[in-house]
């Protein structure tokens, strides 16, 4: 997951997908992979390369790629790994598996237009605009809670720490000062 969340964040899914999608902010990531957790299966997204129960086996990978989409996945193979299912997501969105025009994913900007710093709102987003299940409504809660506790997660981990607070030290003692403090000269 960490690595997931790093590629989502420090620009490398956006210049896998030829920069057609900004960096995401964690609240975006969080949205994507809570929503990538319901579609494998996988809540700690290591078992990627999956093929869908029911519906006749119809998706497949981290996105469960239907369709032409499944077609253009299972031609180029992209291994089970974070990484590899990453790099896949961002060159379909860009339109690199689909040169006859069959998959519009790159074209619905849904990646691009998710709310950037809702956790919730972005999550519905790439529910409706990116994974587009048959029924939306029968997984929406369980990817939202997926996608907070995702944000959760990585909130603790990239809060700052307080510092040590470092108890005053008392000022060593001038004799003089002590003589004029006795004699009510300074305080």
């Amino acid at each position: 997951m960490d690595t997931a969340v790093r590629l989502l964040t420090d620009g490398t899914f956006s210049k896998w997908a030829g920069r057609k999608v900004p960096a995401f902010t964690l609240q975006q990531a969080a949205a994507f992979l809570g929503n990538a957790m319901h579609e494998t299966g996988s809540p700690n997204l290591t078992k990627l390369d999956v093929i869908e129960q029911g519906n006749g086996g119809a998706g497949r990978g981290m996105m469960q790629y239907t369709g032409p989409r499944r077609d253009a996945y299972d031609r180029a193979r992209p291994g089970p790994d974070i990484r590899s299912q990453l790099r896949y997501a961002a060159e379909e969105y860009a339109g690199r598996h689909d040169p006859n025009g069959n998959s519009l994913v790159g074209y619905t900007k849904a990646l691009e237009t998710a709310p950037r710093n809702n956790v919730a709102a972005a999550t519905n987003h790439l529910l409706h605009n990116y994974f587009a299940p048959a029924d939306p409504n029968a997984s929406r809660q369980e990817r939202i809670n997926n996608a907070k506790n995702v944000l959760s997660i990585y909130q603790q981990l990239t809060k700052p720490k307080p510092k040590p607070q470092s108890k005053p030290q008392p000022k060593p003692s001038d004799p003089l000062s002590s003589i004029l403090r006795i004699f009510g000269v300074t305080k």
